[in-house]
């Protein structure tokens, strides 16, 4: 059953505030997870993309009469969208709140259990699109078919429902994936593997993650070097620790300032690379993947560009919206949402990722 937990609150008439007057928590910023990659629409069963690539080699000496024309191919690949079915759908029964401070949202007679339009629903939707914001950041990144908790050989925090992690394979799983067939396109970040999770934060060595942004640039494909949307999003770990190597003033001024915005994101610059702090991976790895003795990863960065990131969608403009409604039968209010989609390498051999 869906509720706000109100039992922080004594009940005692009308000497308790209402639930429009609580207050929000500091909470926060969730920034768009769409925002740094790219959308596909109508991607509503397995569908198959093709892509055509570059011609063979041209420019040969002249053959002078009766000439043999040249083998010329241009290649192709594919990618293939396995999209997968999501739902939300949550319950809520007036008769939860009767003891609460949330009564005073209840309506009168036969009209009692439909919460629909109450300040007690309101506040439940509210918190609700948030934690869709975060599903769209778990289901793009983080997501792994294979999911399993810390104790059955997996990376997901014991007592987490791995139902919430195992939609399709995500972007992270896929770079894995790609790394381990072509290990040029991975680096090491020593501080992941410190032996506690303390470790793993104060051995993140500031001149060590400014080396290692400007070898991920130089190590990147050229191909991938010359596309105007490359950048390197990394983790908040990541981004404070470079940032924190460029405070000689002189160094600051030439190389990087923050002074410039990504999509609502702060972004410092390397090597002619936007460095854009990615902090729901951080949030999203220390309170999803945590061993109780370390975090998995936590510390990563990945160069490429936002036209290799895919993200297809039944209906892109639709994946937030709530179905609201007041059920007679059961006399209870129910929330819906529903969709579908995948998140794709458009392009598996066009990043570097260090982690």
């Amino acid at each position: 059953m869906t509720k706000i937990d109100l039992s922080n609150f004594n009940f005692s008439g009308k000497q308790v505030q209402a639930v429009k007057e609580l207050v929000w928590e500091l909470m926060a910023e969730v920034e768009g997870a769409l925002s740094f990659v790219t959308t596909y629409d109508n991607i509503k069963v397995d569908t198959e993309v093709g892509f055509i690539g570059e011609g063979g080699l041209v420019g040969r000496a002249s053959q002078g009469c009766d000439p043999q024309a040249q083998d010329y191919n241009v290649g192709t690949r594919k990618v293939k969208w396995e999209p997968a079915d999501w739902e939300i759908l949550l319950h809520l029964c007036y008769t939860d709140i009767t003891s609460t401070i949330a009564a005073f949202d209840l309506k009168n007679g036969l009209k009692k259990p439909d919460l629909t339009g109450t300040d007690y629903v309101d506040a439940i939707v509210t918190a609700l699109h948030r934690s869709i914001e975060k599903f769209l950041w778990r289901f793009i990144w983080f997501m792994d078919t294979d999911a399993a908790n810390i104790a059955d050989g997996g990376v997901i925090t014991a007592g987490v429902d791995t139902n919430y992690f195992n939609l399709i394979d995500g972007l992270w799983k896929q770079i894995f994936t790609q790394v381990t067939a072509n290990a040029a396109q991975g680096l090491a970040i020593a501080a992941n593997s410190e032996s506690t999770k303390a470790l793993q934060d104060s051995e993140l060595d500031p001149s060590d993650v400014k080396a290692l942004l400007y070898k991920m640039t130089r190590v990147a494909p050229i191909v991938l070097r010359q596309q105007e949307d490359k950048a390197i999003y990394v983790t908040q770990s990541i981004y404070d620790a470079y940032k924190e190597s460029l405070s000689d003033v002189a160094v600051a001024a030439l190389e990087s300032r923050e002074e410039n915005f990504i999509n609502g994101m702060p972004a410092l610059k390397v090597n002619g690379w936007d460095v854009i702090a990615m902090p729901m991976w951080d949030e999203i790895i220390r309170a999803y993947e945590d061993n109780g003795t370390t975090y998995n990863k936590p510390h990563r960065a990945l160069a490429t560009a936002k036209k290799v990131l895919g993200v297809g969608f039944d209906q892109v403009g639709d994946f937030d919206q709530l179905d609201i409604w007041y059920d007679k039968d059961t006399r209870k209010v129910k929330i819906e949402g529903m969709g579908n989609g995948d998140a794709k390498l458009l392009d598996p051999s066009l990043f570097v990722a260090a982690y």
